[in-house]
């Protein structure tokens, strides 16, 4: 499955329209008004799926995350030449980086089960998730707290 994020132009609070293969909405992400990133996940029925906050004042970042299935939190390792994010909850998920910060690997366990590229020169953030569909909502959570950080890292 791929899935493409898609930053909105202009917005008061960071929002994402996120299009299928067919360019249709799948998921659609609000920005919530709070001390740090605060998003809500909406399915394709505008049901919420699923949360990601950010607390403020931690060193390294450090997001709560929560769906349906699952809650937990994810922490920004700092690396040499790499950057790398791990989710702590019921499911256990690795993210490696480049050093720029534009492909990030997804693994969950010991295997790679996403991969999320930040397309270059568009007017917008703009992201393609290549996962199974199982682990969409997770990389769409993900990617948040990637857009997040760079977003944090501009300011």
């Amino acid at each position: 499955m791929r899935l493409l994020f898609k930053q909105r132009f202009f917005s008061w609070f960071d929002s994402f329209d996120v299009y299928d293969e067919r360019g249709n909405v799948y998921f659609t992400v609000r920005g919530q008004l709070s001390l740090g990133h605060c998003f809500i996940i909406y399915d394709r029925f505008n049901n919420e799926v699923g949360r990601v906050q950010e607390r403020i004042f931690h060193i390294p970042h450090t997001f709560d995350f929560e769906t349906i299935e699952c809650r937990g939190e994810m922490i920004q390792h700092i690396a040499f030449f790499k950057q790398s994010l791990e989710l702590r909850g019921n499911h256990q998920y690795r993210i490696e980086g480049d050093m720029f910060g534009w492909d990030y690997d997804i693994y969950k366990g010991r295997y790679q089960c996403g991969k999320i590229t930040k397309q270059l020169l568009n007017w917008t953030d703009t992201y393609i998730l290549d996962c199974n569909e199982e682990d969409s909502l997770m990389g769409l959570i993900i990617m948040l707290a990637i857009d997040a950080v760079k977003c944090d890292h501009k300011n």
